[in-house]
């Protein structure tokens, strides 16, 4: 950033090119430049021709916290060939995560344009650590930019907005900050201390996520578990646990009523996964009454754990501790209570759980109890995250990995295996120095059966059903503690295998896939065309769509994680509004609730490209078809001569928010925003369910074929093709 001799910011474009420029770049190579316009200069984001990148941007940043209650950025566009949107943005970040954001997505600037004023408005918060603001354009095409201008309520940013901001004392009273405090030793737990950590972890959570004071940032949550832990598990009845959280909630301050700044609608309250604060019976009539007085005066517009980007509502200001020891009892019921609370009130699909949430947290606590150890704690907090029985929700474990190696083994077999008929399958050899090939079944490996090896596996991986859990499991089996391996073939045949340590593994993917080898492109057979969506990205999109022109009929594969968003690829094949899915967002003022998403994320409308594909199509999905994939199978299949055909796939689908763990270098996901198909048919957990299904066998592997791409061929030029579609199938 830089500060003109007046104060305010430096706007101009004419340092761009120079080592000195106050703007850069976004994914890009020199496509940001300064051009001379009818005598003036301007600056200009150039994509037009085989771009790189799904977008490109420039940008410009304040590091400050800005006193005010609104910042502006306006400045002028003219385009040229804008395909998918270009427009002007402004995001705000907190101290460790994005608090605001506005790219103009929603209301995008294409096709060919003359200058035009543009707009983005953003709320300021004591929250804020840094702005950005520039320029965007998504696909190909050219856009021109001038006039930036940075407000605040109307009047011209210049650093007499600029605050020094002390911190708050949610910041300043941390726990774990003394390695010589006393810690909490506990493995085992009562009956009656269970259901009073149950209590403490639902009140824990609820005021976290709806007390005044704690939303304000005067209250540090995990400071506060920190203290009434002992107090609670030291209670000798019921009654005494609620009169201890009853002292407790006296201590965080008062609780203002907020009138008519109040979020009026109380009816969630009712709802069954927080109707336990009404039970005046399981909390006593002064602890009911107390929560219920902390609900109804939640008028907050910010919340210190809390940020909002777009429609998402993302866990903030989660602190790690690096002093902390997992010996302490009060460290793993804090892993719990987090994760456990961040999911029950910002995920959408609880209900969709093979078991109460609430029921879950009392299996829970007892396993974080128990792990006392280094290694305990990890596998404690994977069965913890596969709770959640979704796909995103995995462990992020860059602070450990001694202690993966040391659960799982520090070498790898030099082959990759996959569930196929109930048995493990080897998919790809790396090396060949054993007589294993491609289809064999493996049925132990060291002595260790591969289906028991995998069912003890079963509880700690995180998946929202079996064919991924399968999926996450294959890398685990073929890892052993032993350079030397003795391998059991199910044909009888044994073999010994020299395993490679994870230097040697360098180059190789964690998976290898038989459908990975497929090119980006081929011809699948006579006029039929293959396109590996993996494969296509900004730099050959343009040539793959050629080639598809001339094709009879198209095979699309999705057994993977596609480059790009569905919308870039539906403009090649559909000249219609296509609505193929429904969002629901958190609701701010009602921690729990989900309600329909106010964008369009699930209609496309198509931007350009009147010559549309108008082909035979079939997509190919298995359980490697996860989130993106799945969302893009999902559009793809309102198309009126489209058909899925695979097996089952991921079933996660809805853009994630992130959640630090309190272990130094830990982390996890959990699905912000619920997707269903377009009038409400749920694909959580169930993946895309295929009009084709089409299982891959032992046998067809072991003859080098892709069963799923074989049968492709045979519908797209069978006569039924057409009986078929469209697809009436999740809708």
């Amino acid at each position: 950033m830089a500060i003109d001799d007046k104060g305010g910011i430096d706007y101009s474009w004419d340092t761009i090119g120079s080592e000195n420029s106050v703007w850069f770049e976004f994914n890009g190579g020199n496509q940001l430049k300064k051009v001379d316009v009818e005598g003036q200069t301007v600056a200009l984001l150039d994509n037009a021709k085989d771009p790189s990148a799904e977008f490109i941007a420039f940008y410009q940043s304040i590091d400050h916290t800005l006193n005010g209650n609104h910042v502006t950025l306006k400045g002028k566009i003219k385009t040229e060939g804008v395909i998918l949107h270009a427009g002007i943005w402004l995001r705000i970040d907190g101290a460790s995560e994005v608090l605001a954001f506005d790219n103009m997505g929603n209301r995008p600037i294409t096709g060919n344009t003359e200058w035009q004023e543009v707009s983005v408005v953003l709320p300021l918060s004591l929250k804020d650590r840094k702005i950005f603001f520039g320029g965007i354009v998504s696909g190909p095409g050219k856009a021109w930019f001038d006039d930036f201008k940075l407000e605040v309520d109307g009047k011209p940013l210049t650093n007499r907005h600029f605050l020094k901001i002390s911190k708050l004392p949610a910041e300043t009273k941390r726990p774990f900050q003394n390695p010589n405090d006393p810690i909490l030793q506990l493995t085992t737990v009562t009956e009656l201390q269970v259901q009073s950590l149950v209590l403490l972890a639902r009140t824990w959570g609820f005021v976290k996520y709806h007390h005044m004071q704690v939303a304000a940032g005067q209250i540090n949550m995990d400071a506060e578990l920190n203290a009434i832990l002992p107090l609670v598990l030291n209670a000798a009845s019921p009654k005494e646990v609620q009169s201890v959280i009853v002292d407790w909630l006296d201590t965080l301050g008062e609780i203002t009523p907020c009138a008519e700044s109040c979020y009026s609608d109380n009816a969630f309250l009712s709802q069954p996964s927080l109707s336990w604060v009404l039970n005046e019976q399981y909390l006593g009539a002064e602890l009911s009454n107390k929560l219920r007085d902390i609900y109804k005066n939640r008028g907050f517009k910010e919340n210190y754990y809390l940020s909002s980007v777009g429609e998402r509502l993302l866990p903030a200001n989660e602190s790690q501790y690096a002093l902390a020891s997992v010996q302490d009892a009060r460290f793993r019921l804090l892993t719990l209570f987090r994760f456990w609370n961040a999911v029950k009130y910002y995920s959408p699909y609880n209900e969709l759980l093979s078991q109460l949430w609430e029921q879950k947290l009392q299996q829970l606590i007892p396993v974080l109890l128990a792990a006392d150890t280094e290694t305990g704690f990890y596998m404690a907090t994977k069965q913890m995250l596969a709770a959640n029985e979704d796909s995103h929700t995995a462990l992020i474990d860059n602070g450990s990995p001694a202690t993966n190696k040391a659960l799982f083994g520090e070498f790898t077999l030099p082959l990759f295996v996959k569930h196929i008929d109930g048995q493990w399958a080897v998919t790809a050899v790396i090396d060949g120095s054993s007589e294993i090939v491609i289809g064999d079944v493996i049925a132990s490996i060291n002595g260790k059966d591969l289906n028991e090896k995998a069912a003890e596996l079963m509880p700690y991986v995180s998946a929202s059903n079996d064919a991924v859990k399968y999926r996450q499991i294959a890398p685990l089996l073929n890892r052993t503690f032993s350079r030397e391996a003795e391998i059991k073939l199910a044909d009888g045949r044994e073999e010994s295998v020299t395993a490679l340590t994870f230097e040697d593994r360098q180059g190789f993917a964690e998976r290898i896939d038989t459908f990975d080898a497929h090119p980006m492109k081929m011809q699948a057979a006579d006029g039929i065309g293959y396109i590996n969506l993996a494969k296509v990205n900004g730099d050959n999109h343009f040539q793959v769509m050629q080639w598809a022109k001339k094709q009879k009929g198209l095979i699309l594969d999705l057994r993977n994680y596609p480059e790009f968003m569905p919308a870039t690829l539906l403009n090649e094949f559909s000249r219609s509004t296509l609505d193929f899915a429904q969002f629901k967002k958190p609701d701010w003022t009602t921690p729990g609730r989900f309600i329909p998403s106010q964008q369009s994320y699930g209609t496309f409308k198509p931007i350009y490209n009147p010559n549309a594909l108008d082909k035979h199509l079939v997509v190919l999905v298995n359980e490697d078809t996860q989130s993106r994939a799945e969302f893009t199978a999902m559009a793809f299949r309102r198309l009126p001569n489209a058909l899925i055909l695979g097996s089952q796939t991921a079933g996660t689908d809805g853009d994630v928010a992130p959640l630090a763990l309190p272990y130094p270098g830990w982390s996890t996901w959990i699905t912000g925003l619920e997707v269903t198909g377009p009038a409400g048919a749920q694909v959580q957990k169930l993946g895309i369910i295929a009009d084709i299904p089409v299982e891959q066998t032992v046998s067809d592997l072991k003859q080098g074929k892709d069963t799923q791409l074989e049968q492709a061929i045979k519908w797209i030029q069978s006569p039924e093709f057409e009986q078929k579609t469209p697809s009436k199938i999740q809708i």
